[in-house]
């Protein structure tokens, strides 16, 4: 711009455009996406797969903060609803960290101890329910290798309060009985030291 004789300016003004504030990375946040500069906006946590914790209305300003611009306030605090259903099994031969997952997140479901295979992925539902499929474990050492699954003492099996079987009857049966009920193992993967 130039002053003239007339002690007006002259010239070309600038286009000036609002900068918009960068939104703020929280999981479930919805409603400041794209805010400008000296306007404000309504967090809320998003309609599906998450639940409000903080109380009353979280308006946000985008306001100068040195050289930048960033949105300031006090944020809404959403929590993911959590998985109860479709969950990995918490025994041998798995390990996971999918406990408190909620809607969205990811587990890793992985093979127990020197167990070869995996690992897997599950994922959250909406539903709250989780989907993914199991590692295929296996023995990583053959014929020789040491017990998975060591037993020392009496064992009895029972159900309905009547004795099935005791491991000084019948301890390779008893091997064998427990084995299906551990995915993964056999029978010669378990070492009994029987005690009568």
């Amino acid at each position: 711009l130039t002053c003239g004789l007339d002690r007006g300016l002259a010239g070309d003004k600038p286009a000036c455009t609002p900068i918009v504030c960068p939104p703020l990375e929280a999981s479930g946040v919805v409603g400041c996406e794209s805010v400008e500069f000296g306007t404000s906006c309504v967090q809320e946590c998003a309609s599906v797969g998450f639940t409000k914790l903080s109380e009353g209305v979280k308006t946000m300003e985008c306001i100068a903060v040195g050289d930048t611009v960033a949105l300031v306030g006090t944020p809404v605090e959403c929590v993911a609803q959590v998985c109860t259903t479709g969950a990995p099994p918490s025994r041998f031969p798995y390990t996971h960290d999918c406990v408190g997952k909620g809607y969205s997140q990811t587990c890793t479901v992985k093979c127990a101890g020197d167990m070869m295979g995996g690992p897997s992925t599950y994922e959250c539902q909406l539903d709250q329910s989780f989907t993914g499929t199991l590692p295929a474990c296996s023995s990583s050492c053959g014929a020789g290798c040491t017990a998975y699954l060591k037993i020392t003492g009496s064992v009895t099996l029972t159900a309905n309060n009547d004795v099935l079987l005791t491991s000084a009857e019948a301890p390779t049966v008893l091997a064998g009985a427990l084995a299906s009920l551990l995915d993964g193992v056999t029978a010669d993967m378990i070492e009994m030291n029987i005690t009568s």
